[in-house]
């Protein structure tokens, strides 16, 4: 209750202190000011026709609405600047008057229109719309103030208004045409024609598709999206220096009755035509130019536009081999002679490759991933390094070796390609290629038939054998083959290294790198699909082996442990690190990897703590060394 009471209390006081302050202001004759209203209404946005004139502007500036853009039509004829209209309306809409009088009042004190500066104002600004029209004055600036004053539509009453309203309205011409050539925007453009003049009427013609830009003239072929978008973009930023009126400069000079060439932009409903003319004298790197259909001569950079001359060759698309990763399912290749190939996909990454081996016999292995991922990154990669001809004869073709390839490369799943590779150019660092079904003949890198080999071994899984996971390394015997020694024993079950020192350029020791070869062996390339007692590095004479590596591996089973040797045999080192080794248990000779040369190197060193010891019975040189 008694809260109820306090409550009603203070509120009663707020009540009658509210009416006091209220009383107390009217007394004071203190009222909030009124805004005055607007001197325009907004049906001056409507207008179609602007006129700006008076005794500021050097010419009368006039601009008409053409659908929901602005043409400046005088003193020359360009599009006007959007910005500046805009500006233009905003700083008239939003006028109020701080004080208004009438012409009558004027008179009534001896003065007229000459006295505010509006007899001869500094602007006149007209708007039309069909027949109506709204004129206004801003004449002299005010006696007190930063004020103007303004004649009102109606010509009776004269306004004092901001005085920054002059700075507002007067426009240099500058500022009310458009500075871009252009008015298309970029991401309407949907055709670019070019024609080039000086009696060579040559023409290029580029289209949009859905994923990015094509010719269709000179040829039809693929451009490049990036550099097609690059190059109109430049263009479209383009911006015009003077501006002449029609008759100011003599046709002559201006090279525009016959000029060099004609640019087209179509998008939509739009389409600008340029035309480029001479280069300006005195001036380097302008020229002339004219849009088509406008009257006014401008000056403009010539430098984007000359460089269209080469744009056939400069825009267009070099990634001619479009390869479709995620639905390739074979990669055939063959050579001129007779050779012949095929990878096929077994999985997501996955590759199976089948050919036929030296004694022709059909071989199919499991493909090296890394091997097939090289090849695919480089097709990918293809580009074209020169455009040598889009229009090759018989006798063309077949200079450039493609009539009879060196090298054909079928790619099949989604869509369906055939690249030819020919003959090396004269330098030698390049060679001609081109699509089957094509005419156009490219120049491209030479490394691209190294990694296209067209034999099945050079596709075979670089991992030749792998233990189980749960498969252990036991003891590593390394005997020589000429005397049957024992040069180096090591016990890999222990973690105790044997050999301590670090390999050139690792830090990893030369047991802890043999180790992991044994469990995951892994070769450079492969020299044979076959085991003998010797061993071919490319042309060279056969090759002993001088060295055979036995490896006990225990496998564990449901029951208990199992054991079993894996054998390896090795040639002498040659040329740095070129090793080669064999395998019987995998039938096949290869090549080692240098990180594993050098570590064999390392533990072929002589060790004063474990001198070489004579090998078991029949495990001496000949015949014995190559039982698995």
């Amino acid at each position: 209750m008694r809260l109820r009471l306090t409550l009603i209390l203070l509120f009663l006081n707020v009540l009658a202190f509210g009416a006091i302050f209220y009383l107390e202001s009217r007394e004071n004759g203190d009222t909030a000011p009124a805004i005055p209203p607007p001197i325009l209404t907004s049906a001056l946005q409507q207008s179609d026709e602007i006129r700006i004139g008076g005794r500021l502007p050097e010419a009368e500036r006039v601009l008409r609405r053409q659908g929901n853009r602005w043409l400046l039509e005088s003193p020359y004829v360009w599009p006007a600047n959007p910005s500046a209209v805009d500006r233009l309306f905003r700083s008239l809409l939003f006028l109020r008057a701080e004080v208004s009088f009438s012409l009558g009042e004027v008179r009534a004190n001896n003065q007229d229109l000459a006295d505010y500066g509006l007899a001869d104002p500094a602007l006149q600004l007209t708007f039309r719309r069909g027949e109506e029209e709204t004129v206004l004055r801003v004449g002299a600036p005010a006696a007190v103030g930063q004020r103007t004053y303004l004649l009102g539509p109606d010509g009776e009453t004269i306004h004092v208004v901001d005085g920054d309203l002059l700075a507002a309205l007067r426009l240099e011409l500058a500022e009310l045409r458009r500075p871009r050539l252009f008015g298309i925007d970029f991401y309407t453009v949907e055709r670019m024609a070019l024609q080039l003049g000086a009696g060579t009427n040559q023409r290029m013609r580029l289209v949009t598709m859905p994923d990015g830009w094509e010719f269709e003239a000179p040829i039809q072929t693929r451009a490049s999206a990036a550099l097609v978008d690059a190059r109109l973009q430049q263009l479209l930023r383009t911006t015009v220096g003077r501006l002449s009126r029609e008759g100011e400069i003599s046709p002559t000079e201006t090279g525009l009755l016959e000029p060099r060439q004609r640019l087209t932009l179509e998008g939509g409903q739009e389409r600008d035509t340029f035309l480029l003319g001479n280069p300006v004298p005195g001036e380097p790197g302008l020229a002339y130019g004219q849009r088509e259909s406008y009257p006014t001569v401008v000056t403009v950079p010539e430098a984007p536009f000359l460089a269209l001359a080469e744009a056939p060759t400069d825009l267009r698309d070099r990634s001619f081999l479009q390869v479709d990763l995620a639905g390739l399912e074979t990669v055939g290749l063959s050579d001129r002679a007779g050779g012949e190939i095929l990878l096929q996909r077994l999985g997501e990454n996955s590759w199976e490759v089948t050919g036929v081996d030296a004694e022709g016999e059909r071989v199919r292995y499991s493909a090296d991933r890394a091997q097939v991922n090289r090849a695919l990154a480089s097709l990918v990669r293809l580009r074209a390094e020169r455009f040598v001809s889009d229009a090759p004869s018989d006798n063309d073709l077949a200079e450039y070796g493609l009539a009879d390839p060196q090298r054909t490369v079928s790619l099949e799943g989604g869509e369906t390609e055939e690249l030819l590779l020919g003959r090396f150019t004269a330098t030698g660092g390049r060679l001609y290629a081109k699509l089957a079904g094509q005419p156009f003949v490219y120049e491209v890198a030479a490394d691209l038939v190294r990694r296209l080999p067209v034999r099945a071994l050079a596709w075979r899984n670089r991992i030749l054998e792998e233990l189980p996971e749960t498969a252990r390394l036991a003891e590593v015997e390394i005997v020589d083959l000429r005397n049957g020694s024992i040069v180096r024993t090591l016990d890999l079950a222990t973690g105790v290294p044997e050999d301590p020192s670090a390999v050139a350029g690792t830090t990893r020791s030369a047991r802890e790198i043999l180790r992991d070869q044994l469990r995951r062996f892994r070769v450079s390339s492969y020299l044979s699909a076959a085991f003998g007692e010797t061993v071919r590095v490319g042309e060279g004479e056969p090759l002993p082996w001088r060295y055979r590596l036995d490896a006990t591996v225990l496998l564990p089973s449901s029951a208990e442990a199992t054991s079993e040797v894996r054998r390896y045999w090795f040639a002498e080192r040659r040329g740095g690190n070129l090793l080669a080794g064999g395998s019987a248990r995998a039938e096949a000779t290869f090549l080692l990897p240098p990180l594993f040369v050098e570590a064999w190197s390392t533990l072929l060193a002589p060790d004063r703590a474990n001198p070489p010891t004579p090998a078991g019975p029949g495990e001496g040189a000949g015949s014995a060394a190559f039982v698995p």
